[in-house]
Formats: structure tokens, sequence, C-alpha cells
């Protein structure tokens, strides 16, 4: 099944609803590209264009736009004043050097802009979120979008497989057909995170959460992602002694028993939903790339041609600043074989091969540390709500970090978790009552 985008229409409608939203309420608007960026396909929206403007605006790019006019609407509507956090000015500071650089040495290539235009999101995103959740009020409804578009990222996920199966000429053995990453929503955050803290009083019932946390575990199967699932379960670890709780070491032995539980009942449920699929295989094809030499050794492969790539090209630049901000197309080199080796494969290596050391230790040290210090700061709230969206925030960064080991950065998409990250720093500066010393901004 070829990958494609939705239709112009549905673009014009996107956006449209997006501004009518914010004309109603800003804050409408916000929890409208809240429930987008949790609920889309991300293939899907990248591919999904107005055909006169080319590759230059997209669905995602439609999202940012809708979010910054909310932002706007939000600063003039309630005449606030704009924060910008400290470690979104170091982050803005290290994309514009990389930016620069690449723009000197290359040129205004599509490629560099295209770059450009990924990694900021994340500072963007955040800024829009520290602005508009000035309330704590808001964050039940904000949680409430949250759920809704991951549980819908999870069952189009789905959809999608099952679409794939219906070809007639595929096989619902062949599992490495139904792999995509196209569907990493944060239902997984949301499942991992309700496993170590589950507020008592939600609007929802324990039953149809349980059941949401079936799909996403099944839409976290069929990711196939070795990287994903090795990260949700070191990310746990951590969380017990970062969030202490009463009776954790009760918390600590159930945890294990709600894994095997979700387990079962996964494999149960999805004997319906996919009635030739083999989960134990799906998962064993993937571990025993991990455990089998001559599996390992194919797997790895990829990743070993990458850091060599990548190390060659950090060594062209600067050992401060890097080789400058590059779009991550796969490098296709005789050197290196008919393998396609692809930057953004190792995260943390990239970072440093594009930014240097200075935006090494802005990406994942000072930016990681920042978070998880505001988080552990909002554990101490008495709202069970805040207490969640605290653990929301470490664990994704948690996540990420291990994640950014073995895959991915904060240079590619990563709207909905940049949002979550504004949400904490926003609760952060409500709860500690530095709205109006602006001093105060600098230390977050």
């Amino acid at each position: 099944m070829e990958l494609q985008g939705y239709s112009s229409q549905f673009l014009i409608v996107l956006l449209f609803l997006g501004i009518l939203l914010i004309i109603i309420k800003p804050y409408y608007g916000f929890l409208y590209i809240v429930f987008w960026n949790a609920a889309a396909d991300y293939a899907a929206f990248t591919l999904t264009r107005f055909s006169f403007l080319g590759p230059f605006f997209n669905a995602h790019d439609a999202c940012l736009l809708i979010g910054i006019i909310a932002l706007a609407a939000h600063i003039f509507v309630y005449n606030k004043k704009l924060i910008i956090p400290n470690i979104v000015i170091w982050i803005f500071i290290v994309l514009l050097i990389g930016f620069f650089q690449s723009i000197i040495i290359i040129g205004w290539e599509y490629e560099i802009i295209r770059s450009l235009r990924w990694a900021v999101s994340l500072p963007v995103y955040m800024i829009i979120a520290v602005n508009i959740i000035d309330k704590e009020e808001k964050i039940n409804l904000f949680l409430l979008v949250l759920f809704i578009g991951s549980l819908a990222s999870a069952l189009n996920h789905i959809i999608f497989v099952q679409e794939k199966i219906s070809l007639s000429e595929v096989s619902s053995h062949d599992i490495n057909l139904y792999r995509t990453i196209a569907f990493r929503n944060p239902g997984l955050w949301i499942l991992l995170t309700g496993l170590f803290y589950l507020p008592k009083n939600l609007p929802i019932n324990r039953i149809y959460i349980w059941l949401a946390a079936l799909l996403f575990a099944i839409s976290t199967l069929l990711n196939q992602t070795r990287s994903i699932w090795i990260a949700s379960i070191f990310s746990l670890i951590p969380l017990i002694f970062l969030f202490p709780q009463k009776k954790s070491s009760i918390k600590l032995l159930l945890i294990p028993f709600s894994i095997f539980f979700l387990y079962m009942a996964m494999q149960t449920l999805s004997s319906y939903i996919f009635p030739n699929f083999n989960v134990d295989n799906i998962i064993t094809s993937r571990i025993s790339t991990l455990i089998e030499e001559s599996d390992r050794a194919q797997s790895t492969i990829t990743r070993q041609l990458s850091y060599k790539r990548e190390m060659e090209e950090y060594m062209k630049g600067t050992l401060i600043f890097g080789k400058g901000l590059s779009f991550y197309m796969p490098f296709v080199d005789e050197t290196y074989g008919s393998f396609r080796v692809a930057w953004g494969h190792l995260g943390h290596i990239t970072t440093l091969a594009q930014f240097g050391i200075i935006g090494l230790f802005i990406y994942s040290f000072y930016f990681p540390f920042k978070i998880i210090k505001i988080s552990r700061e909002l554990w101490k709230s008495n709202s069970e709500v805040i207490k969640f969206i605290s653990i929301l925030a470490g664990l994704i960064m948690i996540w990420n970090w291990i994640c950014f080991l073995m895959s991915d950065s904060f240079l590619t998409i990563h709207n909905i978790d940049a949002i979550i990250f504004g949400t904490a720093i926003g609760l952060y500066i409500i709860n500690t009552k530095k709205i109006e010393d602006e001093k105060n901004y600098k230390e977050i």
C-alpha cells in the first residue's frame, strides 16, 4: 500500500475549523491542534498538501499555523504577556547557529529549510502551550482531548493494518508488511504513566480506560519498533526514584502484574481483531534481532554505518558547533555498500554531528534536566491531575532520551511532546506564582 496524503479539501477544512474555533475561543483552537497532533497519521499529514505550494505547506504546517494564530489571539484577547522560557531561547540559539552554518556552506536549499521547519516545531509548540495553559482549570479538558486523540490514532492504526490484510496479494503472516511508525501517538505514554500513577477521580469509567489501554498496547505492538519497546520498559524504572509514592514497593510489584494482564488481554483482543495474527510471532521476530547473532548483526549494521557517517560529517565541522543543520536524507554511498545510511537514526549522535558539543549539551542534557526538574516540582502539587501531567512530562523526556540512543531525535517531528512539555512548564509557572516576575522565567 503506497503512502498517500489526504485531499487538499481536507487541508482546507482543517484550516477553516481551526480558525473558527479560535474565533470562538483561542483555547478551543489550541485543543483542536492537540487533538490532531495526537490523532494524526504522521505520514499522511506530511503528504497532505496544496499542489500549488508544492512541498512547502502540509497538514503539519497547518496545525502549527493554527497554533500560532491561537497564541496570538490568546495574547491579544486577554491582554497577556508573551512568555518564552529560557530553555526555549537556548534551543532557538542552537538551531539558528546550525541553520546559518548550513546556509553559508550549502546555500538556500529546500532540504536545509525543511530541516529547520521540522526542528523548530519543538520550541514553537512549547511557547504555544506555555502561554495558553495559564490556568489549572484548563488541564482536565486538555487531558481529555489528548486521550481522545490518542484513542483515535490507535483505532486508525488498527484499521490501517486491517486494510493491508484485506489486500489479496498480502499475506497476514508477512508481519513486516504492517510495520509503520506513522501512528506513534501519546497513548503509549498515557498507558505507561497510568501504570505508575492513576488519579482516583476521573471523568471516564475505569473500564473504558482499560479498554483504551488495550488499544494503545496493540498499536504499540503493531509499530514493531524495538527502540520503542526498549524505551518503554526502561523508562519506568527511573520514575520510581524521581516520583516517590507511598507504598512504592507495592506499586513496584503491581506494575509487572498489570503489564502481564495487559499482555494476556491484548492477545485475546488481537485474536478477534486479527484472526490470523500471532502476537507472539510479532514479538519474537523483533526480539530475535537482538538475541540471535546473525539477526543482530544484520539489524545493527545500519546504525553502525550511520554512526560512522555522522561522525565523519561532524569532523568536517567544528567541535563546538558541529557541521550544521541538515536534512535527514538517507546517504547512499559506495563506501558503505548498498545500505542506506540515514541521519537521525542515532539521536544523540545526530545532535552532536549537526550542532556540536554545545548542541549536544543543550538538547541531550540541559533540556531533559530542566523538564525533569519541573516535573518533580509539579509532583509536589496536591492536585491529582497535575501530578499526572508531571509524571507524563517526565516519562516522555526519559523515554525520548533512551529512545534517542537507538533512533530518532528532537530534530524531527515531536509536536505532541513539545505541547506536553510546554503544558508542564505553564503549570510550573502557575504553581510557583512567577507570572508577574519576568526575571523568574530565566530560571526555567
